[in-house]
């Protein structure tokens, strides 16, 4: 999904306040008037009754009993029924399929409805990167969601992110390409700062992947001997602060 920084407008898209108030009103009375097709259902239980009916009067005008003349009503008003609902429901499909089509190339033909879904299109896009903007929405995350919206923030900036297996990563969570450079990213969700020992680790799987450099991405920073070892090696710590501003552009 491509990111969305800044909220669009509608005239960015040709349109107006005034265009999108027509557009919805003129969309919601066509589906609206597409469905009177519905309304012929009624004609089912109808002809049920009109056929039991019928049925009923010709037999007790013709003083037949009366338990034969209630059984043949009640038969033939469920006949009547069921020949009624499969004529109305070709007629449905026909008559839908055919008004479908229509809509279709009456939608095609006026660009403002086009602009408009674009421009939704692109509202919805900015409400997705603007939630992942927020601190509460990565800090209510759990450890894995946290790994997958972290590639997600890496993709969104032109790297390929691959995300590893739970079991047997070795520490890495994500590997990323980019421009032909390898890089190994390790994702921590902890209510407190990253310790040295676990940096520790992660360079160790840094140097056995082999991968031209290492981010370390922890929600609560790192201790000031995690940044002392991470000195003069190609590792980068970031805390959420980092993460967010590199997913807007830093």
């Amino acid at each position: 999904m491509p990111q969305v920084i800044v909220r669009p407008t509608p005239e960015a898209f040709g349109l107006s306040e005034k265009i999108i108030t027509e557009v919805k009103a003129a969309y919601v009375r066509k589906v609206e008037s597409g469905n009177w097709w519905i309304w012929i259902w009624w004609l089912v239980p109808l002809a049920g009754i009109a056929t039991a009916i019928s049925f009923f009067s010709e037999t007790s005008a013709n003083n037949r009993p009366f338990s034969e003349s209630i059984g043949g009503a009640i038969f033939l008003g469920f006949g009547g029924a069921f020949v009624a609902a499969v004529t109305v429901f070709f007629l449905s499909v026909i008559l839908g399929t055919v008004v479908g089509n229509s809509k279709e190339m009456e939608a095609a033909r006026d660009p403002r409805l086009s602009r408009l879904c674009s421009y939704t299109k692109a509202l919805c896009h900015f409400e997705y990167w603007r939630r992942r903007r927020q601190w509460e929405f990565w800090t209510g995350l759990s450890g894995v969601k946290f790994e997958i919206e972290t590639a997600k923030v890496f993709r969104s900036r032109g790297y390929i992110a691959t995300l590893t297996k739970s079991s047997g990563d070795e520490g890495i969570d994500i590997i990323l390409n980019y421009q032909g450079e390898v890089i190994a990213i390790q994702c921590k969700h902890y209510a407190k700062a990253v310790g040295q020992p676990v940096v520790r680790e992660f360079w160790g799987s840094l140097m056995h992947l082999g991968a031209d450099r290492g981010i370390f991405v922890a929600t609560n920073g790192f201790t000031r001997p995690a940044w002392d070892f991470s000195r003069g090696k190609t590792i980068e710590l970031w805390d959420l602060r980092k993460l967010l501003a590199f997913a807007e552009g830093g």
